[in-house]
């Protein structure tokens, strides 16, 4: 069901192959009220606790005059069953329509689907674009051309970003110069299009650092769309730092769609950037036995809740932080505004981290702090001068670049790492401006049997329990409660299932603290099949009443008088 209005287009609850417009009226630029002129998606649910929470743009192909329905439908069930919702794009197409209407449709699509994506329980920070041959030039353009909204639009949904997460580009027109598909340049941009407006949609000259991170495949016999597209497209990418995957060879001839000469490999590289983190019908690449796995999690989320502090070095003028805003001002003296959090470990060994923002702060060095319990490391890890919604990113130490003090100090890892802090130094700018602080990504490797953590501590009048696993598919685990008074007495006990959905989302059960007492020990574990986690302990002590005498009180539960 569609549900429009004159201020955006919302959509209800999800259903399996509904197609939904994404305009509450007429598109922009709509010379015409049938099919062709409206663009529109239809979704692809995964089946009932398949899904991870990722979202994927499909656009099909088809020299940007038809869509090519070998890579619509059957894409989108791909997609559904490997636990990605799919929302296949029925893009507005030439001659009729020219750029930017294709471009303008795309990205109405990601919009869309991140403005509702809290209620299809979704996760805004993974939503991708995929596109075949003329598709994959439509979504190569949605990732190298486009904006963090625009906040004081009377449509909601314009509101939000339109920077996919990811790109996947299957045998994809790139370029609109000679190398490119004539076709689909003609159908685009018409028969003499100007050179700036080649050079603008030649996305090979568009990529900078804050481009998606990329999965390409594309065959040496390809005669249709020349495999120098992509080669160009890989080598802009490595300029610029862009994490991506190329799959090259071989492959067949052009428009060959799904094939698991790629499909796998696209899996694979998907769980490995910590997109895909719940679980998939196709099964993961095996691992050694005994060998180091690797996933990615979102370890903060800058939410109020999460108790971040904000720090300043000298005055603060007007810099606060508003949950997940950081307002800076050097205009005043400060030498750096940063923010910390409380202290929590990080889980596995980390090896990058990803600190997602909106807004620049140029000529702003960011200092990254990292710690143990016996060391600090800190480093300089770049600026924040994207466009958009983009990722500032940074190795874990040790290595180089990083220094370190107190503790060891002797730049190693003594026990698990934490997130210090995040710092703005004022370097040659005394201005000020916002950032909106999104999350922060940790890519981490850690062992086949240590991918489960227990948490323990004391809440009010209750003890708290919080598991998160790291693995990529669901497991179901046993907790068990045991909670004693000072002589070793036990209070309560109790078992209960406890279900971990993967991708370290947190886990949390609870059990009231018995009344009464001066002194309790809850102890926790957790068994999951084939990990080995620490038992945990949090502890209740009754709060101490100020006394003003200097009697012995030999009844004392800890035994000190």
């Amino acid at each position: 069901m569609c549900i429009g209005n004159s201020t955006g287009t919302f959509a209800a609850e999800l259903v399996d192959g509904q197609t939904i417009n994404l305009w509450p009226g007429p598109a922009p630029g709509a010379l015409g009220n049938g099919p062709a002129d409206t663009p529109a998606v239809q979704v692809f649910l995964p089946t009932a606790g398949k899904a991870c929470g990722a979202a994927m743009v499909v656009c099909p192909g088809g020299g940007y005059g038809t869509h090519a329905p070998h890579e619509a439908g059957v894409v989108g069930r791909w997609f559904a069953s490997n636990g990605i919702t799919a929302f296949v794009l029925r893009y507005r197409l030439g001659p009729k329509y020219r750029h930017p209407i294709p471009l303008t449709d795309a990205q109405r699509a990601i919009r869309f689907v991140r403005a509702n994506a809290k209620q299809w329980k979704l996760d805004p920070a993974r939503i991708g674009i995929m596109g075949f041959s003329a598709g994959g030039h439509l979504a190569s353009t949605a990732a190298t051309h486009y904006d963090a909204g625009r906040p004081d639009a009377e449509d909601p949904v314009e509101r939000v970003s339109c920077r996919p997460d990811v790109q996947i580009l299957i045998y994809p027109v790139i370029s609109m110069g000679p190398q490119g598909h004539a076709g689909s340049r003609n159908n685009l941009l018409g028969p003499n299009p100007p050179p700036e407006l080649i050079d603008l949609l030649s996305n090979e000259k568009q990529v900078t650092r804050d481009t998606p991170p990329a999965f390409l495949m594309h065959s040496v016999k390809d005669q249709t769309v020349p495999v120098a597209n992509s080669d160009m497209y890989v080598e802009a990418l490595k300029r610029a730092g862009v994490r991506h995957l190329y799959v090259r060879g071989d492959l067949g001839p052009h428009g060959v769609g799904l094939k698991d000469t790629w499909t796998p490999q696209c899996l694979e590289w998907l769980r490995a950037i910590g997109f895909l983190t719940g679980p998939a019908t196709a099964p993961a690449p095996p691992s050694g036995a005994g060998s180091a796995q690797s996933n990615t999690y979102v370890a903060w989320r800058f939410d109020a809740a999460e108790g971040w502090t904000l720090r300043v070095s000298g005055p603060a003028g007007s810099s606060r932080l508003e949950g997940g805003k950081l307002i800076y001002d050097f205009t005043k003296g400060a030498t750096s505004v940063g923010i910390s959090p409380p202290d929590m470990s990080l889980l596995g060994t980390p090896q990058e981290f990803r600190i997602r923002v909106r807004g620049k702060a140029p000529g702003h060095p960011v200092r990254m702090r990292v710690a143990t319990h016996f060391m600090t490391f800190e480093r300089v890890i770049g600026e924040f001068s994207g466009d958009g919604e983009y990722d500032l990113v940074a190795t874990a130490p040790p290595g180089e670049g990083w220094r370190w003090f107190g503790g060891e100090n002797d730049g190693k890892l003594h026990g698990p790492l934490r997130i210090a802090g995040i710092y703005l130094d004022r370097g040659e700018r005394a201005d000020a401006g916002e950032l909106e602080l999104v999350h922060i990504a940790v890519r981490t490797t850690f062992g086949p049997a240590q991918a489960c953590v227990l948490t323990a501590d004391l809440r009010g009048d209750e003890f708290v329990a919080t598991a998160r696993s790291l693995l990529e598919t669901p497991v179901e685990g046993e907790l068990s409660w045991t909670i004693r008074d000072w002589s070793g007495t036990v209070l309560a006990e109790r078992k209960e299932k406890l279900p971990l959905p993967g991708g370290a989302v947190p886990v949390e059960a609870r059990m009231a603290r018995p009344a009464g007492g001066v002194f309790q020990e809850a102890e926790m574990s957790l068994n999951v099949p084939g990990q080995k986690i620490p038992v945990v302990w949090a502890y209740y002590v009754a709060p101490i009443e100020p006394r003003l005498d200097t009697r012995i009180d030999v009844a004392s539960p800890f035994g000190m008088g």
